[in-house]
């Protein structure tokens, strides 16, 4: 399994450098102003939509932050390198980094934000999907992780993404369960119930 780790992650950080622009921005494009005041555009407009969209949006940030503590809580417990850290001759094309690698926060961020969307807004979530690809390749492009510290980073945003939506439609589920037995137990008006006295 390390063997083919090591050997897929060579093969993707080998890419031609004409990618580059495409894969450092999937890489580095969160920390970037712009990108971020697209993101809180997006973000507010879907808030402002309301419904399901604003439903969507308060989640995936929820959902995008348990991921990322969650990839930190991994990286301290399972303290796996990263490969720019621990191999020869790798093409680095973003910051050094020389923490530990174990799961990649980039996947799991997007992974939880799209499965969100996914099941709230499905088109959106699509969108997202690929760039939670995108931004989990371009990780090993830039040679800052392996491509299993990506599919576990993947692993964990989907089930976050997917414990949110879920916890989300059992508070809905419950509620409109209160509301039923409520009017279950209302007793009728004396106007309309029978029997009344004339």
């Amino acid at each position: 399994m390390r063997a083919l780790d090591e050997a897929l992650f060579r093969w993707i950080n080998g890419w031609p450098e004409a990618l580059s622009p495409v894969l450092y921005f999937l890489s580095e494009g969160n920390k970037m102003a712009s990108v971020r005041i697209v993101a809180v555009g997006l973000l507010v407009l879907c808030l402002a939509l309301g419904g399901r969209y604003r439903v969507a949006a308060i989640l995936a940030v929820a959902a995008a932050l348990v991921a990322n503590e969650t990839c930190d809580t991994l990286k301290s417990v399972f303290q796996m390198r990263r490969p720019n850290v621990e191999l020869a001759d790798v093409a680095i094309r973003a910051k050094d980094l020389q923490s530990f690698g174990t799961a990649s926060s980039h996947a799991a961020n997007t992974a939880a934000a799209a499965l969100v969307f996914f099941r709230f807004a499905r088109p959106v979530g699509i969108v997202l999907f690929f760039v939670s690809f995108g931004a989990g390749i371009s990780r090993a492009y830039v040679g800052v992780h392996y491509p299993t510290q990506i599919v576990l980073g993947w692993f964990v945003g989907i089930l976050v993404g997917l414990a949110a939506s879920q916890a989300y439609f059992a508070i809905v589920r419950r509620r409109e369960s209160r509301a039923e037995g409520q009017k279950d137990t209302q007793t009728p008006d004396e106007s309309g119930s029978e029997g009344a006295s004339t």
